[in-house]
């Protein structure tokens, strides 16, 4: 059985949470996650537009954590995205699921490498989701974490929808910065178990239009904006695009609206503003 060394303390602000965890790219810096660390340990939060958080230990326990309240029965998963990871001997990097006490007993995973590990969890006592990182005085444990999601296993089969008198996917695009972007929008979606804010948007590209949602050559996602730039297009060539919103089950809706934007002469650099 393996075991923290800090025990966790339930936030009263993240108890009433309903949703899976937020803020699991770490656009927002720190915010609804908890650190802590002892020795010389740290831990730092990088912001939009690194969006990841690095954990250092030495000599003690450094680590992170968020409680996730949103699945009830069954079982559910947590998903680590790792981008850097050093170790010394006998240090230890450990991703997975504890209860208060901070014991992550059977749903856990040791880690030595950079990847993307699931975690598995179905006792509903083990409701935060934890990076720990353990060193010796004369080791050090070093982990970045860039993205960190849970979802229920085998449970949301239902995609985002749009409401009532909301036109679906993309609205809008046009060419930007001399042509070598595109500025797209498209309309919210709601979902019946992802948070407005977690809904991710996958914008497609292709050069013909029945290409964008079968064989695009570049898809690029947003999460919860109802913009977003994309880049990396030949100034000469006409593109076509759409939008579909993914809810944090990867279940995807399925419109097919498609708009094109051909290069412009005397392209401005936009300023834009989200509605909602």
């Amino acid at each position: 059985m393996r075991k923290t060394i800090i025990l966790l303390i339930a936030l009263t602000t993240l108890c009433s949470l309903a949703f899976p965890i937020l803020n699991g790219n770490f656009d927002l810096g720190e915010a609804f996650w908890t650190k802590y660390y002892t020795g010389s340990g740290s831990v730092a939060f990088y912001p939009d537009p690194f969006s990841y958080v690095r954990i250092l230990a030495l000599n003690g326990t450094s680590g992170i954590w968020q409680q996730e309240t949103g699945f009830t029965s069954g079982e559910w998963k947590a998903t680590f995205t790792i981008t850097n990871i050093s170790t010394g001997l006998n240090a230890l990097v450990t991703i997975g699921w504890t209860d208060i006490s901070g014991d992550f007993a059977g749903f856990y995973q040791e880690i030595n490498s950079n990847g993307t590990y699931t975690v598995n969890c179905n006792n509903s006592n083990y409701r935060y989701v934890t990076v720990q990182c353990d060193a010796s005085w004369i080791v050090s444990a070093i982990v970045e974490v860039d993205t960190i999601t849970t979802q229920q296993v085998g449970g949301d089969s239902n995609p985002p929808t749009y409401g009532v008198g909301v036109p679906p996917g993309i609205q809008a695009v046009y060419r930007t910065y001399a042509n070598t972007a595109a500025q797209v929008t498209w309309s919210p979606a709601t979902d019946n178990s992802t948070p407005s804010n977690q809904i991710k948007y996958n914008v497609y590209c292709a050069e013909t239009a029945g290409a964008v949602f079968t064989t695009p050559f570049k898809t690029v996602t947003f999460v919860g904006a109802l913009t977003g730039l994309v880049d990396g297009f030949d100034p000469t060539k006409a593109y076509y695009f759409g939008v579909r919103a993914e809810d944090q089950a990867t279940n995807e809706e399925t419109n097919t609206v498609v708009l094109s934007a051909s290069p412009q002469t005397d392209v401005p650099n936009p300023v834009w503003n989200l509605y909602e």
